[in-house]
């Protein structure tokens, strides 16, 4: 089940650092596009219970993202919801602009005994399910 409230006590959340920016950043700044991008990097994979779902969501572990980024089927499929007025624009490796679809917020990710409250961006069309 998701969580937007009630964290459990000394839950470890992790905060996203592109929706920490845009509410840190003075007004007069205005909205201007934000360009996400990374370097390659070698990738593992791991299959965390998330959300409280059976549902298996291969996880691409990538220490050179900056974010945690779902496919939009994947995020629908888990019972995710998200706030559409939270959206950044991904670069992809072939320079094309994407805006992503908004940020589910403290979604619970559980690795073995580990819970952690994890902020995701959903994207449409990924060639990934979860990065």
């Amino acid at each position: 089940m998701q969580n937007n409230g009630d964290l459990p006590i000394n839950a470890i959340v992790h905060r996203d650092i592109v929706d920490q920016f845009l509410k840190d950043r003075p007004e007069e700044r205005g909205k201007k596009i934000i360009i996400v991008g990374k370097p390659s990097d070698d990738l593992r994979v791991t299959y965390p219970i998330i959300n409280g779902s059976n549902q298996m969501v291969e996880c691409i572990m990538d220490n050179g993202s900056q974010i945690v980024s779902m496919d939009t089927r994947v995020a629908s499929g888990l019972h995710l919801s998200w706030d559409p007025d939270v959206v950044i624009h991904m670069q992809s490796a072939n320079g094309n602009l994407n805006e992503t679809k908004g940020l589910a917020r403290n979604v619970p990710f559980k690795f073995g005994d580990l819970v952690v409250y994890l902020q995701v961006h959903v994207i449409d069309n990924c060639p990934y399910e979860l990065l």
